[in-house]
């Protein structure tokens, strides 16, 4: 995934489109590596604590837990002290890193492509129509000469 965002970023530069870099590309980068970094924290936490007393709570549900019941961690899942600030942290910056993400597009596209500008003419059907075949013969001779 953070490879799909970096070529985005490279698809980005070409088009010299600095508005989406900061509106689409940098939001999307801190939101998959604020997870999955938190994520992994929380694995390297979890193999570094000796768990004698009682089981590992499962990753995968307080993962999910997070997102569906913010600011609740049931007891067999408490990880460390601390895990309900930081859950209310990540859905709140769910909650802004996707309005932006949504937002933004739509308001810069009108200071991109402005109605007013001006338009090349395209050419009519009648005119493509006009055009003269291709020859499929350059020497004399041939079918179209």
């Amino acid at each position: 995934m953070t490879f799909g965002i970096i070529l985005s970023l490279f698809n980005h530069q070409f088009y010299k489109d600095k508005i989406s870099i900061y509106n689409e590309f940098i939001p999307q980068v801190l939101f998959l590596e604020s997870i999955f970094g938190y994520l992994v924290l929380c694995i390297l936490y979890k193999w570094s604590v000796p768990w004698d007393n009682a089981p590992p709570p499962s990753l995968l549900n307080m993962l999910i837990d997070m997102f569906l019941s913010p600011g609740t961690i049931k007891p067999n899942g408490r990880l460390y002290a601390g895990q309900v600030d930081k859950n209310k942290t990540e859905w709140t910056d769910l909650i802004f890193d996707s309005g932006k993400r949504a937002s933004c597009p739509p308001a810069h596209c009108p200071l991109l492509h402005p109605v007013d500008a001006p338009r090349e003419a395209l050419p009519s059907p009648q005119h493509a129509q006009q055009e003269e075949e291709p020859r499929l013969w350059k020497h004399p001779g041939g079918p179209y000469e």
